[in-house]
């Protein structure tokens, strides 16, 4: 079969559709996740579910033992990994992820069908490469001995760029540092918001094990529900397309329940798209008040009222700025303001394993200069008495602590409140000095920082 028609064939197998989406994948700067939901959606009809779930663990998997995958190859083909196409590298890729970590399939049999794949997608001299190459393949690769080379081994062991590594490993040393990586490494569960606006956490549990899905309770909150097992289909069910719950992992839901919007209030959501703590705010205040929804992206808004009106929400009304300009336009107006502030994310790493090799040190100087201006640009909008909560989704001091910090001096009108009473004691208790930090290994959520601040005046 010549290239051109095997690129426009359609797949018959779960490695051909993890193939595709990383070839896609390396191709273009898309987010991880809705490149291999393409595919699925566009070619799995014809493949049975356990092929999907094939694809999707290769898929994942591969992207985040990238490196050491590449690690791995480096050794053993005998020319640069950039100079075979992208088709062959990435057949290597998902043969090398199969050998080395996951350990029930045989090698013998993800040898086999990396050739088949390699004859497809290239001709009879790159299928023996690719045998050749998958036969030496170690199952346990031989890393640097950690007692020479800690930054090394936790490179290539726990697959993470060398400049993460070596920040985290100063900041927190070792044992900490190796029980995140492991972390990130480990897919991320799944948790719901329940509407409590339409029903309640003991109806949707027994809705959606109607439908077939496994549900425990959340970590921390009476409305979050973890959804364990196959998810796939969660966004296709009866019960979301009724608006009973919004997929949202818990550290996410914590940032509204800190804000502790009221009835009747004015409050602002100053980086909201796609709408996941507009609307949750709405649901808190019991849909009475006035919810005002800002993001610069017209787009992204489109998310936020798609959302709202799935979940049945009237109070929240989308406004298309700068969040630079809400000083002048909320002059003082609102009575709590969320600044989910842009940020690295990577406290998000083990559900978006693409951040390790798309986020560069630089990031986090440029994106922390960004939040600092989203804070100072809002605060004139808290009018005296009213909240600010500050929020990220990520694991960085200078964009979380040090932001914060810096925020009170610059603004003696703020104080930094105390966050127990607003969320559960778990989350309130220890040395974080009045904010809210969590980490995937030790709360078995998305790392998350918080704080609270009140305007005196």
């Amino acid at each position: 079969m010549s290239k051109y028609r095997a690129e426009n064939s359609t797949p018959t197998s779960g490695r051909e559709i993890s193939l595709r989406a990383l070839v896609e994948f390396e191709g273009r700067n898309t987010p991880c996740d809705s490149i291999i939901d393409k595919e699925i959606k566009k070619h799995g009809s014809g493949v049975r579910p356990v092929e999907i779930a094939l694809a999707t663990e290769i898929y994942y998997g591969v992207i985040r033992r990238l490196n050491t995958i590449d690690w791995i190859l480096s050794g053993i083909v005998d020319r640069p990994l950039e100079s075979l196409t992208p088709w062959i590298r990435n057949i290597l890729r998902c043969g090398v992820y199969q050998l080395v970590y996951l350990s029930k399939i045989p090698a013998r049999a993800a040898v086999y069908e990396a050739v088949k794949l390699a004859k497809k997608f290239g001709h009879p001299g790159t299928a023996a490469l690719t045998n050749a190459v998958l036969r030496r393949v170690p199952r346990t690769p031989d890393y640097p001995d950690p007692k020479d080379d800690e930054t090394g081994f936790l490179v290539l062991s726990e697959s993470h760029p060398r400049w993460m590594v070596k920040r985290w490993l100063a900041r927190w040393g070792y044992d900490f540092t190796l029980s995140l990586l492991r972390a990130n490494n480990v897919p991320a569960p799944t948790f719901v918001r329940v509407n409590r606006l339409r029903t309640d956490p003991e109806r949707l549990c027994c809705l959606l094990r109607a439908e077939g899905f496994e549900v425990a309770e959340g970590k921390y909150l009476d409305e979050s529900l973890e959804i364990k097992g196959v998810t796939a289909r969660l966004s296709q069910s009866a019960s979301f397309r009724r608006g009973l719950f919004f997929i949202q992992d818990e550290a996410s839901m914590l940032p509204a329940r800190l804000l502790d919007p009221k009835p009747g209030e004015t409050v602002v959501d100053a980086c909201s798209a796609p709408g996941g703590k507009s609307t949750h705010i709405a649901e808190l205040m019991g849909d009475k008040g006035r919810v005002i929804a800002v993001d610069v992206n017209p787009r992204r808004l489109e998310l936020v009222k798609d959302n709202s009106k799935r979940l049945g929400l009237t109070s929240i009304e989308t406004l298309c700025v700068d969040s630079s300009a809400l000083g002048r336009m909320v002059a003082a107006k609102a009575d709590r303001i969320l600044v989910d502030a842009p940020c690295s994310g990577l406290g998000t790493i083990r559900r978006n394993p693409d951040l390790k090799w798309r986020r560069k040190p630089d990031d986090i100087e440029a994106l922390s200069r960004l939040q600092g201006e989203i804070l100072r640009s809002v605060a004139p909008a808290v009018k005296p008495g009213g909240v600010l909560v500050y929020s990220t989704c990520t694991t960085e001091e200078e964009e979380n602590e040090a932001q914060v910090r810096k925020f009170l001096n610059e603004h003696p009108e703020f104080d930094l409140d105390d966050p127990a009473g607003f969320l559960p004691q778990d989350l309130t208790l220890g040395e974080n000095k009045g904010f809210i930090v969590t980490y995937p290994h030790i709360h078995g959520i998305d790392g998350f920082f918080m704080a609270r601040m009140t305007r005196r005046h």
